[in-house]
């Protein structure tokens, strides 16, 4: 087995994700390395950690996005908050008590990579799962779960007939429109959202958009751009998904699994397409797995009526109920 310096690693993972220009193949990443491309698959592997998020190696530059580590510091910062904040434990019957951990949009990747990690943290004088009353992924896109494109997509950050100095405002537009769709694949709305209600971020004044908007992660060269295109080529999201979804196996479990923990998936209605489609993909394989009684976890369905993406603001009231409320449909 071919040994590669730190260096070497490196070089790797800068060729296969450039701060500039595409990226290269594997065979051509090996040709440069002067390795075999069993070695770079390897280290490419690595970064992946089979869905675990262990990131050894950066690309050359850039900051540690989100490690293993940083999965346990969250674990231990909401065991020190059972222990300093008088958590009451769950009380299902009355909605009350316990921790609600909450990932919206493409924040629920943090969700699934703590749900596939967490068996394998160790348990202290605090087990965590007493303590909590649900995780929640909100309206998460298609792409942050693991779910392929549909044949069609639509973005308008790479509509050619968009202006380039244009896009940005387009984007902001789309992603925060009302739209109508099918019950079906194809007759999601891909591009045009409704005139009325207007989209959400064409309403912010200046002050609101300083206040709450930052581009600058989803920029080119930004920590969640550079997590999403990175973890869509290695396929680090459908494992994620999957360790979110499934109980682990109890031979693997060296911690607490949370194996009694809700796990509430909210849906709006009127969402960009890449909302629901995940959502119709998630809902074929509950489905699928219940049939073949595979192990799933406690997993809920809850869907917002008449909301969009950014239900959080123009509809707080409802996204609170479906956060922490009991409702199956929230109207």
């Amino acid at each position: 087995m071919t040994r590669l310096s730190t260096a070497k690693r490196q070089k790797i993972l800068d060729l296969y994700h450039p701060v500039n220009g595409e990226s290269l193949s594997l065979s051509e990443i090996a040709h440069h390395v002067h390795c075999d491309r069993s070695t770079v698959r390897r280290v490419l592997q690595r970064v992946s950690s089979s869905g675990k998020l262990n990131y050894d190696i950066c690309p050359k530059g850039r900051p540690r996005i989100l490690s293993k580590q940083d999965l346990r510091e969250l674990y231990d910062f909401l065991v020190q908050l059972v222990k300093d904040g008088n958590i009451p434990a769950p009380d299902p019957e009355n909605t009350k008590g316990g921790i609600i951990l909450a990932g919206w949009s493409f924040g629920t990747g943090l969700i699934t990579a703590f749900l596939a990690n967490v068996a394998s943290f160790p348990v202290g004088e605090v087990r965590l799962g007493d303590y909590m009353r649900r995780v929640v992924f909100l309206d998460p896109p298609h792409h942050v779960l693991g779910y392929p494109l549909p044949e069609n997509p639509y973005n308008p950050l790479f509509d050619p007939t968009i202006p380039a100095e244009e896009r940005e405002r387009a984007f902001t537009n789309w992603v925060s429109g009302y739209y109508v769709h099918g019950d079906t694949p194809d007759t999601l709305e891909r591009k045009t959202p409704l005139l009325d209600p207007p989209p959400t971020l064409s309403t912010l004044t200046p002050e609101e958009i300083s206040r709450t908007l930052s581009l600058g992660p989803g920029a080119p060269g930004g920590s969640d751009a550079h997590l999403l295109h990175f973890g869509i080529k290695l396929g680090l999201y459908e494992p994620l998904r999957k360790g979110a979804l499934y109980q682990p196996p109890q031979d693997l479990e060296s911690g607490d699994a949370l194996r009694n923990v809700e796990v509430r998936y909210v849906s709006c209605e009127r969402s960009v397409w890449e909302m629901p489609w995940g959502t119709m993909y998630l809902e074929k394989e509950l489905e699928d797995a219940r049939v073949k009684r595979l192990p799933l976890r406690n997993v809920r369905l809850v869907f917002v009526k008449d909301a969009n993406h950014f239900v959080q603001w123009d509809r707080p009231e409802h996204a609170l109920r479906a956060l922490v409320g009991d409702e199956n449909v929230v109207r």
